[in-house]
């Protein structure tokens, strides 16, 4: 089992050598250095994706809070409120009747 420091040196090594990676291919393709300029950003992107630890990972595992995602993907909590179908929707406000149920042995025309 790995510590916490160990991990925490290979995920720098392996970052390191895909930022360089990165940048590298970004200068052979001519792209502008602006493009880098909200480091920042750039960033908090990259560590929105990390696991965080949360009370809640012991009883229903890991799990994103809705900051990770709106800095990862830079949009608002509303676009992600707005992309969460929640669960009174996934059923369908009309059930089909058991006869609708049947199979049908009306030839399909793909």
């Amino acid at each position: 089992m790995n510590t916490l420091v160990e991990q925490e040196r290979k995920l720098m090594d392996l970052l390191t050598r895909r930022v360089h990676q990165t940048f590298a291919a970004a200068r052979a393709a001519g792209v502008p250095a602006e493009v880098f300029d909200d480091v920042e950003s750039i960033a908090r992107s990259m560590t929105a994706a990390l696991p965080t630890n949360h009370a809640d990972d012991q009883l229903i595992g890991p799990f994103y809070d809705t900051n990770g995602p709106t800095q990862w993907w830079g949009v608002s909590r509303k676009a992600i409120d707005k992309a969460v179908v929640p669960p009174s929707h996934l059923q369908t406000s009309q059930q089909a009747s058991p006869a609708e149920k049947k199979q049908s042995n009306k030839p399909v025309t793909v």
